[in-house]
């Protein structure tokens, strides 16, 4: 759940799933090619059927979402893959219900069995607001790019730079941010 320190987002203890109701669905279908690290193309299509309900107003959405997924790379070089796709979200927001979310993203990184980890990763997220008052968009440009060192296979320290823009037709909730830390990745 999100504990809300502004009165505009969820309340506290209040978790996103309780606004929706339990007659929404998604039905998708899909397809997929490859599994491995190295090679994987994936489309999921499907149409989904979003009721929400607050104390003053029930909203509901109905459309296309889906997603598309490529990944190419060789053995011992850079991979790259590609995202599209597009999805209802819930809002933390309390006056939009959800949103309805198009996105493009890119990343390439180089091989895994590399001792240096470099990579970077692009997105492009169109949001779309339709339940609130405003009936407000934004649209969410974001990149990042990492540099790290691979100990042993599944533990990698990365120092990394983020910059994410967004432009909101709601002019107070506008920013760009830049933010640059340090991770330590413990995987399996």
């Amino acid at each position: 759940f999100l504990e809300a320190e502004r009165d505009d987002l969820v309340r506290p203890g209040e978790t996103f799933d309780d606004r929706r109701r339990n007659d929404s669905w998604t039905a998708s279908l899909g397809y997929r090619i490859g599994q491995d690290r190295r090679s994987l193309f994936e489309v999921i299509a499907g149409w989904t059927d979003g009721s929400y309900e607050r104390p003053d107003a029930e909203r509901s959405y109905d459309g296309v979402v889906g997603t598309y997924r490529s990944r190419r790379g060789a053995e011992g070089r850079a991979r790259l893959e590609v995202r599209a796709g597009r999805d209802v979200l819930p809002s933390a927001y309390l006056d939009d219900d959800f949103y309805v979310s198009n996105q493009v993203r890119a990343r390439i990184d180089n091989a895994r069995e590399a001792r240096i980890a470099l990579g970077a990763a692009a997105g492009l997220f169109l949001n779309e607001y339709p339940t609130g008052a405003s009936e407000r968009d934004d649209r969410i440009v974001e990149g990042r790019a990492w540099i790290g060192y691979r100990f042993v296979s599944g533990i990698e320290w990365r120092a990394e730079v983020t910059s994410r823009d967004r432009d909101s037709s709601v002019d107070s909730l506008n920013y760009d941010e830049l933010r640059v830390g340090t991770t330590l990745r413990l995987g399996i």
